[in-house]
């Protein structure tokens, strides 16, 4: 950190859980994880899960829940930003774009993988882009409409995904919960919690210094 050129006034850099930061010229922030080893049996796995997700799982079983593969990435995009996505209005069209072409690069070389729950008229309510490196699958994007939220089809989706990759090396990271509700569901499924550090390097002189703090406030107004 202290070999970053003073010539950079600004940067926001997210170290992993086992970064341990000195203190310095900096600030830090410290974000909560969670992440699931997947390399137990499905059925041990499965024993872990809370009360709340079984509950869930069975719910979107008993409505007809189905979940495949077999679904583009652009149809997951599109149902964020049909629902959750109208509150990121700083997110624009090349934005989505851009994570569109980079999803089916990734899936072209076996990099990453999308899950798609479907009700029983086999209508897309619920969806999930994961990454793969470093023997980890990261929960990168997903999204949801409104009858996902009462059937049980996110929950029902992530166990798939827990079901298909059970007895491997390889950890589900559920990629941010510092959303109390989001740390609650991921929770649900046995993901151990984990924190990592955030470091802000701010050189601007005053009082060019507030900026980017006030661009994230004006932004989450929005």
């Amino acid at each position: 950190m202290k070999a970053i050129p003073t010539k950079f006034r600004f940067a926001e850099i997210n170290l992993n859980s086992f970064n341990k930061p000195e203190t310095g010229p900096w600030l830090i922030h410290q974000n909560i994880n969670h992440e699931l080893d997947l390399i137990e049996p499905y059925d041990e796995l499965k024993a872990k899960y809370k009360d709340n997700t079984k509950r869930n799982i069975s719910k979107a079983n008993k409505k007809g829940v189905t979940v495949n593969t077999k679904v583009k990435p652009e149809d997951i995009i599109n149902l964020f930003r049909e629902n959750r996505g109208r509150d990121f209005t700083h997110l624009k069209e090349h934005d989505y774009r851009r994570l569109q072409r980079l999803v089916y690069q990734c899936v072209g070389q076996n990099k990453a993988i999308c899950y798609g729950a479907f009700t029983i008229n086999n209508t897309l309510c619920a969806g999930a882009i994961l990454f793969f490196s470093h023997r980890k699958a990261v929960f990168l994007f997903s999204g949801a409409d409104e009858v996902a939220r009462s059937n049980g089809a996110m929950a029902f989706l992530i166990d798939r995904f827990i079901q298909d990759s059970a007895g491997n090396h390889l950890t589900l990271d559920f990629e941010g919960s510092n959303d109390l509700n989001l740390a609650r569901f991921y929770a649900g499924f046995g993901a151990k919690a984990l924190s990592y550090p955030s470091l802000v390097i701010n050189r601007f002189p005053w009082p060019l210094k507030y900026l980017p703090s006030l661009k994230r406030k004006v932004q989450k107004l929005l």
